[in-house]
């Protein structure tokens, strides 16, 4: 009888407890984050896109879209500002070293609607990169191996160049870096082809190896 009032009891407690987390706006993931139990994840489109010379998918957020380059079919990328009347905010446009033409394009250019660029790398056709003013930070890895990019100007709105960011552009000899950026990461130049470049005042911090083998500058 004790063993039957006690799992009566621990099944009512799980029931309660359960009540409570569907009824508040926020629970607790696997690995102890919060999240919104009431806000869905993004929705992929899987039902492809062509359009400006490239094909891809998109994620749905509230405020806009992702979109997501499957392939491109032309040397000079234009992204869209707009998918379905959805402001673009942010694109991957991941290649790898493994990737054979499908990703290999002179060059890019981004609206300034974008606020987050994902992997360029491994681009070993690109030029050009017209990067968007609204741009948060060049992630790690942006253009690494991009072996043709001779110059860059990074957007006022960057405070944060990424580890490996620009690791072996062998052909980059030019950068730009704005005035309030704070940091250049892990190796972000290594290897570059720079002659000279000037760090703003506002750099608080230039990580190991950032300028690594950069044998020209």
């Amino acid at each position: 009888m004790k063993k039957i009032t006690a799992l009566f009891i621990f099944v009512a407690a799980c029931t309660f407890g359960a009540g409570i987390i569907n009824a508040g706006a926020e629970g607790f993931g696997g690995d102890g984050t919060v999240f919104d139990v009431n806000t869905p994840p993004p929705t992929p489109k899987i039902d492809y896109i062509t359009e400006n010379g490239i094909k891809f998918y998109c994620e749905d957020y509230e405020d806009g879209v992702r979109i997501h380059i499957k392939k491109v079919f032309t040397d000079n990328v234009v992204i869209p500002e707009t998918v379905n009347g959805k402001t673009v905010l942010s694109v991957d446009a991941s290649c790898h070293a493994s990737v054979d033409d499908a990703f290999q394009y002179e060059s890019i250019y981004f609206p300034d609607t974008v606020e987050d660029v994902s992997a360029l790398r491994y681009n070993k056709k690109l030029i050009s990169v017209h990067l968007p003013a609204n741009l948060n930070q060049i992630g790690d890895y942006l253009l690494d191996n991009c072996t043709a990019l001779e110059s860059i100007e990074i957007p006022d709105s960057v405070t944060q160049i990424g580890t490996y960011a620009f690791e072996d552009c062998t052909s980059l000899k030019s950068v730009k870096l704005p005035e309030g950026l704070l940091s250049i990461g892990e190796a972000a130049f290594s290897g570059a082809a720079l002659e000279s470049i000037k760090i703003p005042s506002t750099v608080m911090k230039i990580d190991y190896g950032a300028f690594h083998l950069c044998r020209n500058l």
